[in-house]
């Protein structure tokens, strides 16, 4: 009995993460990709534009092995700094030094990319 409530809950995550999560997540993806540039230099911090901000590298982790990740510490302008998570090791960051200038893609108020030295 405890066998067969375990699967039917398993199965219910399942169809809750199809359901309510995926789409949600493929809307985002979708938006982020059609989304432009800013076309003034100075926008408000949630906008749906792409802003490019100058960032400085504060501290970088990152966590090898199964469940790699990698964050990244940024100051910059006061709405936008903050902690950027990667969601597996950046190669990026393996070349960064604390110190370093970074060019930040803020998209509704969060950094959703880092480049530098010609790479992203």
């Amino acid at each position: 009995m405890l066998a067969l409530f375990a699967g039917a809950a398993s199965l219910l995550a399942g169809v809750w993460l199809l359901v309510a999560v995926l789409p949600d997540s493929l809307a985002e993806e979708r938006a982020f990709k059609a989304a432009a540039p800013c076309l003034s230099s100075v926008t408000a911090p949630r906008t749906d534009c792409l802003q490019a901000a100058w960032f400085t590298i504060d501290d970088i982790r990152m966590r090898k092995g199964r469940g790699s990740s990698s964050s990244a510490h940024l100051s910059g302008p006061s709405a936008w700094s903050g902690r950027v998570d990667f969601a597996s090791e950046n190669p990026l960051l393996r070349r960064l030094h604390p110190g370093e200038q970074v060019v930040g893609t803020v998209w509704l108020g969060e950094v959703v990319a880092i480049s530098a030295q010609g790479t992203r």
